[in-house]
């Protein structure tokens, strides 16, 4: 990011408007900082994304990458209960102290 002319801040690198308290759009293709009418890589006329057209282009890189399926995570029970069936045998010997009283 470069500094604007006065040193009070920020601008962007494709029209040099100052971004002030503007938060700036940082280009995944190319790492530049841009204002929110330039955030986007056809906006600002991204060098990046042409290499990655042309990667794709060339099948060195799929245009869709695949998506990442999340684990499926099972639930843990703490050994003290003697994992899933300790756990219901105390809840039953709860229940049953409760409709002795």
């Amino acid at each position: 990011m470069e500094e604007n002319q006065s040193g009070s801040g920020k601008v962007c690198q494709y029209c040099g408007r100052p971004l002030g308290t503007e938060m700036p759009f940082r280009c995944k293709y190319c790492s530049g900082s841009f204002c929110s009418e330039h955030r986007l890589p056809e906006s600002h006329k991204c060098g990046g994304l042409k290499q990655v057209k042309e990667r794709v282009a060339r099948g060195e890189m799929p245009m869709f990458p695949e998506k990442r399926v999340a684990r499926e995570i099972k639930p843990k029970f703490s050994s003290s209960y003697g994992g899933l069936g300790g756990l219901k045998d105390k809840i039953k010997n709860f229940f049953r102290k409760l409709k002795s009283r």
